[in-house]
C-alpha cells in the first residue's frame, strides 16, 4: 500500500500570508491569490547571474514564440540567448550567490526555495524573501531595464 500526505502550511508574516506547500499541497493553492512575479523577482535578486539554469520566455509578435532553454551548467543571460529587446523572462532558475540562504531557486509567480530550514524558522525565512523582492538588484545583475525606464 502506498499512501502520499500533503498540505499546506499557511503563515501570517507582515500582515501578508505565505502559504508553504508540502507534496502535493500546491495544487489547492488558488493561483488568482498569489502575487505576480514574486517568485521570479525573488530568484532574480538572489541568484547568481553567472549560473542560470533554466530560462523561460516569451516575445510578443504577430507570432508568439514561447521558449524554455535548460543547460547543464550554470550560465549567463547572454548565454541562454535571451534578446531583452523582445523577450518577456517568465520563469528563472539557477543557484544563489549565497549558499547560507538556499541552494536552488526557482521562480515565476510563485517561488521554489532548496534550502534547509527548520519548521520554526520559516517565519523568519518568510521575513527574508519579503525584503528579497524588493531589492533591484536583478537590474543591475542582469542589465535589466524595468518598463519604466
Amino acid at each position: 500500500m502506498n499512501a502520499s500526505n500533503s498540505f499546506i502550511l499557511l503563515l501570517r508574516v507582515r500582515n501578508r500570508i505565505f502559504g508553504v506547500p508540502f507534496g502535493y499541497g500546491y495544487s489547492v493553492l488558488d493561483r488568482s491569490k498569489i502575487e505576480p512575479s514574486f517568485g521570479l523577482k525573488v530568484t532574480l535578486n538572489v541568484i547568481d547571474p553567472q549560473r542560470i539554469e533554466t530560462l523561460d520566455t516569451r516575445n510578443i509578435d504577430l507570432v508568439t514564440k514561447q521558449r524554455r532553454t535548460h543547460v547543464t551548467v550554470g550560465s549567463t543571460v547572454s548565454e541562454l540567448g535571451l534578446n531583452q529587446n523582445i523577450d518577456w523572462v517568465r520563469f528563472v532558475s539557477g543557484k544563489p550567490v549565497s549558499k547560507d540562504f538556499a541552494t536552488k531557486l526557482s521562480g515565476s509567480d510563485p517561488l521554489s526555495i532548496t534550502t534547509d530550514v527548520y519548521l520554526g524558522d520559516l517565519g523568519s525565512l518568510s521575513k527574508d524573501l519579503l525584503q528579497k523582492i524588493h531589492l533591484d538588484e536583478y537590474k543591475k545583475q542582469f542589465k535589466l531595464r524595468s518598463r519604466s525606464d
